[in-house]
């Protein structure tokens, strides 16, 4: 079964395509509230923010707007979102139970470090993180949510008010990492060095030798273990313009599964090593900093790679450029051909506020509306897109076996008012003519009612 924010359910009950890298709600912030409204994106102001896409006034912190944004994905035909917000970012685990309640879309959580590159996990070792990674894969997390409504009043002329009935702990769906062009030094070092993996927890936090980082060493392994032990998929996401995003996601794959480098040279193996089919190396697109030489060599290792850079309306100064929805579709028709596309899967990548239709960016349902038929176009069958739009992250997501129910003594009562059943110790429960009540709020409930036979909590 699939984890979700609010229940495990079946891959084949979920009713339309998965988009397998967005990003939804982050917890709101005093400042982040405050610096959006004094300063809220405008028509005339829209171009800045369109360069200034990091700062904290475009952070996706309001529940309304997450609920009406992802109407124009479940328009489009979807039917599962993959949520990559990291804790450290500030994701909000309630709050997206409420969106997903509300939009009727079904919403997957990331399991992730609490300080993903921060200086609290120099003191981590893989194995604390492994524990962390799977308490939350297979027991979830509390989470109050502090996801503010929309500025704009709801169409009942108030904000909508958090549900009361989210789930006690909200289960994660997959393993999250991410990483950025700091956790590679060196364009041409593509080896894991051993001391990224076997230098001890306390030593001060550094880059090896051109390889990865102690910090993004030590997570990456601690994520692979978890992996290892519960089949949850990982999903490494890199910034789409690293400065060598090939060379690093070598270095990624080296550390977490196959225990060689990109140039064949052997590395440092590691304690434990995630079966390739369920690690997804995200941040990819059909643009000139990433090959086609080097995707489909991840890909013959058996990764699965996520095209998640469409609909882009930012620009950035200097070199880096983000690639039109064209090339990127050509580069996924050219790695179909190549036979491909049981490991490629597709998402539009959303993850700031401009990037939200109403805010001038093309929303959570581009990649469905506009990328299908650009592949029909280009050659594509129609069984290929099924398989990259919805069947292979599905069969990714579709790890968790729930546990058998617990079996409920013979000798436990029944409440004649809430219906639970409840263990009869002598003190501790009530009786009242024919009924049995578990305890004296259930009783007084039912005696308001004049003790109706037929009435009941439920009702």
């Amino acid at each position: 079964m699939i984890p979700t924010v609010l229940l495990p359910v079946a891959a084949d009950a979920v009713a339309g395509a998965c988009s397998s890298r967005e990003e939804v709600l982050h917890r709101a912030t005093s400042s982040s509230m405050t610096a959006f409204h004094d300063n809220p994106i405008t028509l005339a102001n829209l171009c800045e923010a369109r360069s200034s896409g990091d700062a904290d006034r475009f952070r996706l912190f309001s529940l309304d707007e997450g609920v009406q944004e992802l109407a124009s994905l479940k328009d489009a035909g979807g039917g599962l979102l993959v949520e990559c917000s990291t804790a450290a970012e500030g994701r909000d685990p309630s709050g997206l139970a409420e969106i997903s309640r509300r939009s009727g879309l079904g919403i997957v959580l990331g399991a992730s470090c609490q300080q993903t590159n921060g200086t609290a996990q120099h003191e981590a070792s893989p194995e604390t993180i492994r524990m962390e990674l799977e308490h939350q894969l297979r027991f979830g997390e509390h989470g109050t949510s502090s996801a503010a409504s929309s500025f704009a009043p709801s169409p009942a002329g108030a904000a909508v008010a958090e549900s009361a009935s989210a789930p006690a702990r909200i289960q994660a769906g997959f393993l999250l990492v991410k990483l950025n062009s700091s956790c590679c030094s060196s364009q041409a070092a593509v080896r894991v060095e051993t001391s990224a993996v076997t230098t001890t927890a306390r030593s001060p936090a550094h880059d090896t030798h051109g390889g990865l980082g102690r910090t993004a060493a030590i997570e990456l392994e601690g994520a692979a273990m978890a992996q290892q032990a519960t089949g949850a998929p990982l999903m490494i996401a890199c910034s789409h313009f690293v400065r060598w995003p090939m060379v690093l996601a070598a270095l990624v794959i080296a550390t977490t599964h196959w225990g060689s480098s990109q140039d064949g040279t052997a590395a440092a193996a590691p304690a434990a090593a995630a079966p390739s089919r369920k690690v997804i190396v995200a941040g990819m697109h059909g643009g000139v900093s990433q090959s086609l030489q080097h995707q489909a060599s991840l890909l013959s290792k058996g990764i699965v790679l996520c095209f998640d850079c469409f609909g882009r309306v930012e620009w950035l100064p200097g070199p880096n450029y983000y690639p039109s929805d064209e090339e990127s579709a050509v580069r996924i028709a050219e790695l179909v051909r190549h036979g491909f596309a049981d490991r490629i899967v597709l998402s539009s990548g959303v993850s700031r506020r401009f990037h939200l239709s109403r805010f001038g960016g093309y929303g959570y349902g581009h990649v469905l509306r506009t990328v299908p038929p650009r592949l029909l176009r280009l050659g594509v069958s129609a069984k290929d897109i099924g398989l990259m739009t919805r069947d292979n992250m599905l069969g990714l997501l579709d790890w968790y076996t729930p546990p058998p129910p617990i079996e409920i003594p013979k000798d436990y009562l029944p409440c004649f008012w809430c219906k639970k059943r409840f263990e009869p110790v002598e003190g501790e429960y009530f009786h009242k003519f024919q009924f049995v009540y578990c305890n004296i709020k259930c009783l007084r409930a039912h005696r308001d009612t004049g003790f109706d036979a037929d009435a009941s909590a439920s009702k």
